[in-house]
């Protein structure tokens, strides 16, 4: 059984008061799933890593982190920030030795005889 007395996001609490029971459960309860995985109530296994996944990407996620935990938000953020440099990073270097490599298939083809348009 859930306990929605003891959220501690004051943006959950703000929509339970605006919530219907049938209607908006589940999606109240989604909110509290974030807000125990940022809290550390609630680990990660393999099945609830795909709901945390899906939902990192959502306004509520960004609201709740940043409110319950704003230095992690920023470590977060910044990580993020990290980790696509250096992915751009890497595409580029590809790029560039995807080249590199046609261009040594280009100049061995002419010099086995080939011809270039």
């Amino acid at each position: 059984m859930k306990d929605y007395t003891k959220v501690k996001s004051k943006f959950i609490k703000e929509k339970i008061k605006n919530a219907d029971w049938k209607k908006d459960k589940a999606y109240i309860d989604g909110l509290i799933f974030l807000e125990n995985i940022i809290t550390g109530k609630e680990k990660l296994g393999w099945m609830t890593s795909f709901k945390w996944n899906g939902s990192k990407d959502t306004p509520e996620y960004k609201i709740i982190y940043q409110e319950l935990d704003p230095n992690g938000y920023k470590q977060s953020k910044s990580a993020e920030r990290k980790e696509k440099e250096e992915e751009a990073k890497e595409r580029a270097i590809d790029r560039k030795e995807e080249r590199e490599e046609r261009e040594k298939e280009k100049k061995a083809w002419i010099k086995a005889g080939g011809k270039v348009k």
